[in-house]
This record gives structure tokens, C-alpha cells and sequence, in this order.
């Protein structure tokens, strides 16, 4: 967050969160970390 508040000032410091929420869902569902389990 501090990079992007020292690069875009004020909205870079505020964008910072959400962005990284965004792209921490986007990894999750791109790489799972294990095969879903189905029921038999």
C-alpha cells in the first residue's frame, strides 16, 4: 500500500486495498490449492 500511495498519492493509497483484495481472489480461483472434493 505504500508503494501505490507513494506513486499515485491519495487515491493509489486508497485503491491500494481493494485492488489487492481483487487480485488475491482473482489467483485463488485461477490456481486452486486442491482438487475439489465431490461426494460419491
Amino acid at each position: 500500500m505504500t508503494f501505490w500511495a507513494w506513486l499515485w498519492g491519495p487515491i493509489g493509497a486508497f485503491l491500494a486495498t481493494p485492488l489487492l483484495i481483487a487480485a488475491a481472489v482473482t489467483i485463488d480461483h485461477a490456481f486452486p490449492k486442491h482438487d475439489v472434493d465431490l461426494p460419491s
